[in-house]
């Protein structure tokens, strides 16, 4: 099937159905979107969302961030804005200037991204957050899509946790999370064609593809994470956001087929 769903205003839309289980079952089609934010969505897309469904919008964004860029609202869709972090920790919004005097002062973007892959498993804010985000999963009837800035990380880790929970293999849950790449790739060459145009340092523009990219290496970060910290996936769904053994079994119940 297609995953990615064709929006003129929005990149990185989409479809999280159709997945099967290690005993063969498989995510249900329209009800879970994966997104970036969707403040440039146009007035059709609104219309399309509206119609495939989408009657609850999960926002991952920080305050500041959805100050800077606010979501458009789709017809009769109820919204929720639960932020991972007090700030943005996955840099997302940083400016090409501020990103290049953080590398002068020793910071990476690689080792920016590893060490929030690591807080959407370890502080107390994201773990809530999920928590929280579960329970919509858990009490929507219709489609809800979740999502934060560029669809990636916040977005990606949350992915992650309800394709575990519902027993999607990991190496499939994986190709879904770099999955981002392609989906984005116009996106991401037009922010590096405008950093060369301004005649951008190569250690600047190296920099700005490792906060761009989805990398294997940023969610296994938070993989191990988990498992030193939780034993493994069940054990951070139970221990880490506090879900009952009735809540994933509803989770299941009411994503798979």
């Amino acid at each position: 099937m297609e995953r990615i769903l064709s929006l003129q205003g929005g990149y990185n839309f989409r479809e999280l159905g159709g997945y099967e289980t290690k005993n063969g079952l498989k995510v249900k089609n329209n009800r879970l979107l994966r997104a970036s934010a969707l403040e440039n969505l146009t007035e059709e897309d609104l219309i399309f969302l509206h119609k495939y469904g989408v009657d609850t919008v999960i926002d991952f964004r920080t305050k500041q961030e959805q100050l800077m860029a606010p979501d458009k609202k789709i017809p009769e869709a109820n919204y929720f804005v639960l932020p991972v972090f007090k700030e943005d920790e996955t840099q997302s919004t940083i400016t090409p200037t501020d990103l290049y005097a953080k590398i002068l002062a020793g910071e990476s973007g690689e080792k920016k991204m590893e060490a929030a892959y690591a807080d959407f498993v370890l502080t107390q804010q994201a773990q809530k957050t999920y928590q929280t985000f579960f329970h919509h999963l858990i009490t929507e009837e219709k489609t809800l899509i979740f999502h934060c800035t560029a669809g990636k990380d916040r977005t990606g880790f949350g992915a992650y946790l309800f394709l575990s929970a519902l027993g999607i293999p990991e190496e499939v849950i994986y190709e879904d999370y770099l999955l981002t790449n392609p989906a984005s790739e116009e996106k991401v060459d037009h922010m590096l064609k405008e950093a060369r145009k301004q005649n951008a340092p190569e250690e600047l523009v190296k920099n700005i593809l490792d906060l761009l990219l989805a990398k294997k290496s940023y969610l296994d970060t938070a993989v191990d994470a988990i498992e030193k910290n939780y034993g493994n996936v069940e054990g951070f769904l139970k221990d880490g956001l506090n879900l009952s053994k009735g809540d994933l079994k509803d989770l299941k119940s009411h994503y798979l087929m």
